[in-house]
């Protein structure tokens, strides 16, 4: 029994009347006979009678009604969860991520990710880790890539936490200075090209020099992006 039969015929049930059902289900009269005897061929049953107020159901349209009912109930059912599925796969991902971890590690990742899920748009924001925590905690963004800070304290409980990846930190120096064996004391006496505080490589840094003693680095500029401290350096 196609659906579009089931219809017709609850069309007809409602309104007593071939005229009224066609208006309704928007088809021709003629279109609404041929569906209804196309229906009553499939059943080997007559399903309506006439009288004087109008189309009447035969018995074995009164016991046809109740599941018609439910079938296009179904229906309606399963286009919803079809529905539901095309929905997961669409959408916006809001990704929030430090400059490094996006430009070297995320290019990547991303591009696996959209091979799999080619029907979800990314939005990516760049910002510090303090940043990026406050847009997670705020709903602005749905993902946060940063670093873990040691010094952090007890974990947000309201954020579930994942390590995807670990890296070392490395200290550059200018050609001609980048030796093995120098100890924090001797570059306590350097000037630093670091970034700004509140940055989780700054943080990173001065924990070192607080926890030997040294107070913090000296400073030549404080600089937000990790590619410009590199290029200063190396000027």
């Amino acid at each position: 029994m196609h659906p579009r039969l089931l219809k017709t015929f609850l069309a007809v049930a409602r309104t007593r009347n071939v005229t009224r059902a066609a208006a309704e289900v928007n088809l021709a009269q003629s279109s609404v006979s041929d569906q209804i005897q196309a229906l009553e061929a499939e059943l080997g049953a007559g399903l309506f009678t006439r009288s004087r107020q109008g189309l009447e159901l035969t018995p074995a349209g009164e016991a046809l009604k109740p599941y018609a009912e439910q079938l296009l109930a179904l229906a309606d059912d399963a286009r919803a969860a079809i529905d539901v599925t095309k929905a997961e796969t669409a959408g916006t991902l809001s990704i929030g991520a430090l400059e490094t971890i996006a430009s070297v590690k995320l290019a990547g990742w991303l591009a696996d990710f959209r091979a799999v899920h080619s029907g979800i748009d990314i939005k990516l924001k760049i910002g510090g880790s303090g940043g990026l925590l406050r847009m997670l905690g705020e709903g602005e963004i749905d993902v946060a890539f940063c670093f873990e800070r040691s010094d952090a304290g007890e974990p947000d409980k309201r954020f579930a936490r994942r390590v995807v990846a670990a890296e070392p930190l490395v200290l550059i120096a200018p050609p001609g200075e980048n030796r093995m064996d120098v100890d924090l004391a001797e570059l306590a006496e350097k000037r630093f090209v670091a970034t700004e505080t509140g940055c989780v490589y700054r943080a990173m840094v001065d924990m070192a020099f607080a926890e030997a003693g040294l107070g913090g680095p000296k400073l030549a500029a404080e600089v937000g992006s990790i590619d410009a401290i590199a290029g200063l350096v190396a000027a």
